[in-house]
């Protein structure tokens, strides 16, 4: 701060004209701008002048500082240690020339000591011995000095302690300072960066550079004052690092941007682990990959593998146990996969409950072989989750890098296809990739494509099986089975399509068409050709059972049609109903308030468990194809036929025999007890017009639906 010292002359009139009075207090008002205490004194020593930095100093009035001599204000001053001598040379201070800075102890009219800086100096004109004094007060001074002193310290320390990176940018010379910081986050000591902002810039994330830069536009065109951005950088390893990025734009006076200043914080665990287990997820192991896949076209390294785990019936412990039980039995299982692989191997968690592991430099195959049998192996001893021994089992499937051109996505991709193969083969195993599951891949890829232009083209059909009187002959009923008239493939059975279509969530809106469909056809049949009431049988897929809005969708479709509820049959599958019990026990109610009809379709040879024939709702049995193909042939399977039969009239219960496929089995069907069945025997599925063909030539009157014994 600068500081100004003003010196007057000693005025010795106390009158004096107008325009000279004046002037005195015009320089009496500038001496009490000043910061600094300024006294004026006679040739003695006395104060006859004080401006108010010098009243406030010492806590004295203008009249009492005139007369106070400066021994009294300065405790070691002139009359002890710096006599005044008068003389033609001028005043000394013992040796001390005039001007010279003097550190003295003063103390205020309160008695309150302080430290003074004190300068002295002759007043020019007559009186020579006269003085003027300027004092300064060092205790302030020096106690502000330390404060500011402790703050610099203070954020100097806080700097270093911290873990974010500080920017600052000024944009009018395009100089960008980057603390240490911010250069140790990337690998780099403090001399190894200049001060343009490219060495901000170059080293972003190619696909994250665009939005970079539109986030700090905005905030220098005045849209948003901050900034904040989350984005990779790369390290001087080569690997990327997430950055959180926030700043401030600052203006000059007429709202112009001069410089934008802020903070860089690494987030990379945050972004690139899985919260639930501490495992890397689907970010870091794609990074880790790519880099060892990399290193492998240098030459500098041997292949690789990816392991692809999928749980086995983990659902069944949310559904049963809750999401809680379910994440620590997630986190259990990281920790024992953890325990198969080496130190330098990868395992991460994709999400719900997949999992990945990166074999680093195997030899061959043999090696991955051997992982993925540990990992059975770990898996297999109990888990205890709260008060329950739970087990667990994956499917696995394996794939090996192969060359130079591979690609981290391709790579997972790959082993997610071996894996779904392991799956389909019962779970609890592994598979490896090869170029005939590439194709498997490709054409499921294709007919995902083609499932969902199927619906908007009207490709789906519907034909019917007569489910048929084996005493008279007659039609008892039609169950219609849904098809795809696939414009390369011809007519498609529902297992090449169905089980895809639920996988990409179309289930319910082909479950909507088929149900719609069958009811418009039956009311038509009814209205123009059957001479009786004819039930309309159609098989549900489990998660299709799942949704809850199953029966107002029933609902609508009834009322839209003016289908009677008790024509409509629902078939499901034992498998369907264990899977959660409690869900397919609340939906099969709501259904049967409505007078909906429910079948247990392929009984026999799923769970076959007695207890759910009283739990649930269920009003008819549909006996398993491979059961009715050898009632004629072995006698266990026709015992077993005729044991459901008469489990089912002991119950009340409707009884079907499917898979009809010869005379024989028709003949000993009905001497087994059972009244209907449904077969080729009887008919090839048929189309709608031949379906009402075969209802107008049933000359007998279709039992209705539960008349059955």
């Amino acid at each position: 701060m600068n500081r100004v010292l003003f010196q007057v002359h000693h005025l010795h009139e106390r009158t004096a004209p107008a325009p000279y009075q004046d002037l005195v207090q015009r320089l009496e008002a500038m001496l009490d701008a000043v910061e600094d205490g300024v006294l004026a004194t006679d040739d003695h020593g006395t104060v006859e002048l004080a401006n108010r930095a010098a009243q406030q100093l010492w806590g004295y009035g203008a009249e009492e500082m005139a007369g106070k001599s400066l021994d009294e204000l300065l405790e070691n001053g002139p009359a002890h240690r710096l006599p005044l001598v008068g003389g033609t040379d001028g005043p000394e201070f013992a040796g001390h020339a005039f001007g010279t800075r003097l550190e003295l102890s003063a103390r205020r009219k309160s008695g309150d000591a302080f430290s003074a800086e004190v300068r002295i100096v002759p007043s020019p004109g007559a009186c020579p011995s006269s003085y003027h004094v300027t004092v300064r007060d060092l205790t302030q001074a020096r106690r502000s000095t330390g404060e500011r002193l402790e703050a610099e310290e203070r954020y100097a320390l806080a700097l270093r302690g911290a873990d974010d990176g500080l920017w600052d940018w000024n944009l009018m010379s395009d100089t960008l300072y980057l603390c240490p910081r911010w250069k140790a986050m990337l690998g780099y000591d403090e001399n190894e960066m200049g001060s343009t902002p490219d060495e901000w810039f170059s080293r972003i994330h190619p696909e994250d550079v665009y939005w970079v830069r539109a986030g700090l536009d905005a905030a220098l065109k005045g849209g948003q004052r901050n900034f904040e951005s989350e984005y990779r950088m790369v390290h001087r390893d080569g690997s990327f690092r997430w950055v959180l990025c926030r700043g401030i734009a600052v203006r000059d006076s007429e709202g112009r941007p001069v410089r934008v200043v802020g903070s860089q914080t690494d987030v990379t665990s945050r972004r690139v682990h899985d919260p639930l287990t501490g495992l890397p997820n689907r970010t870091l192991f794609a990074d880790r990959l790519a880099r060892l896949l990399a290193r492998g076209r240098q030459g500098e390294g041997y292949p690789c593998a990816v392991l692809f785990l999928d749980l086995d019936r983990f659902k069944v412990v949310n559904d049963s146990l809750g999401h809680a039980a379910g994440d620590q039995l997630l986190v259990e299982i990281a920790r024992r996969l953890e325990t198969c692989l080496r130190p330098h191997d990868t395992v991460a968690r994709l999400g719900g409950d997949e999992f990945t592991i990166l074999l680093d430099d195997i030899r061959h195959a043999g090696d991955a072989l051997r992982v993925a049998e540990r990992i059975h192996q770990a898996l297999a001893s109990p888990f205890r989750i709260g008060p329950h021994e739970l087990f667990a089992s994956a499917s696995i499937g394996i794939a090996l890098s192969r060359g130079r051109d591979d690609r981290a996505d391709d790579l997972i991709r790959d082993a997610d296809t071996a894996m779904y193969r392991a799956k389909a083969r019962g779970g609890a195993r592994h598979e490896v990739f090869d170029s005939l599951m590439r194709a498997r891949a490709v054409e499921r890829l294709q007919t995902e494509t083609q499932i969902r232009r199927a619906l908007e083209h009207q490709q789906f059909v519907l034909r019917y099986s007569p489910v048929t009187t084996l005493d008279t002959r007659e039609c008892a009923g039609l169950q219609a089975q849904l098809h795809w008239r696939n414009p390369e493939r011809g007519l498609q059975a529902p297992a090449a399509f169905v089980p895809i279509a639920e996988e990409i969530g179309l289930a319910r809106a082909i479950g909507l068409w088929s149900v719609r469909t069958a009811c418009r056809q039956a009311r038509d049949w009814r209205l123009n050709e059957a001479p009786g009431p004819v039930f309309i049988s159609l098989r549900f897929s489990g998660r299709r059972l799942a949704q809850i809005d199953l029966a107002e969708d029933l609902d609508k479709i009834l009322a839209e049609t003016g289908m009677e509820a008790k024509l409509l049959r629902f078939e499901i599958s034992e498998n369907m109903i264990m899977e959660n019990p409690d869900q397919a026990a609340t939906i099969l109610e709501r259904l049967t308030e409505r007078g909906l009809r429910v079948m247990i379709d392929s009984f026999g040879t799923g769970y076959s468990s007695l207890s759910y024939l009283h739990r649930f709702p269920i009003q008819g049995l549909k006996i398993d194809p491979a059961l009715v193909g050898r009632v004629d042939i072995d006698e266990e399977s026709a015992e077993m036929v005729r044991t459901i039969a008469m489990l089912a009239r002991a119950l009340s219960l409707e009884v079907v025999a499917d898979g009809v496929e010869t005379q024989a089995h028709a003949t000993k069907l009905l001497d087994l007890g059972c009244r209907y069945a449904q077969g080729r025997f009887f008919s090839e599925p048929l189309d709608a017009p031949a379906a009402g063909e075969l209802i107008t030539a049933s000359s007998a009157s279709v039992p209705l639906a539960g008349q059955a014994g």
